[in-house]
């Protein structure tokens, strides 16, 4: 995100934090796997 897609994209990282949200634990999943979704705040520059 940070490399690859944020540089080109017109927008930039605002002071707030980052934060990810686990919608499938892989420490409690007998597969091991997770689902997670990542938000990193933005703005148009």
């Amino acid at each position: 995100v940070y490399h690859v897609w944020l540089p080109d994209s017109g927008f930039e990282t605002t002071t707030i934090p980052s934060y990810t949200i686990f919608k499938k634990n892989h420490f409690l999943s007998d597969d091991n796997q997770f689902l997670g979704e990542y938000y990193l705040p933005i703005r148009y520059v």
